[in-house]
């Protein structure tokens, strides 16, 4: 069994200018993402602030249901 690591990244209270450089790094770096959705039609908060931050999501990007 192959074992990774799971990171818990906020993008913080919406500024995508208020995302820690750390986050930033972790991000930059990571080869899967998951973010927060409420429903299948809805959008992603979250996804938005990190792309207007200047991050480009990886290849592979899921959706997480939060109702």
């Amino acid at each position: 069994m192959r074992c990774g690591k799971l990171y818990g990244v906020s993008v913080g209270p919406g500024d995508p200018d208020l995302i820690t450089r750390r986050a930033f790094a972790l991000l930059q770096q990571s080869a899967y993402w998951t973010y927060p959705v409420r429903n299948s039609k809805s959008h992603s908060y979250a996804l938005n602030i990190a792309t207007r931050a200047g991050l480009t999501p990886p290849v592979i990007i899921a959706r997480w249901f939060f109702p």
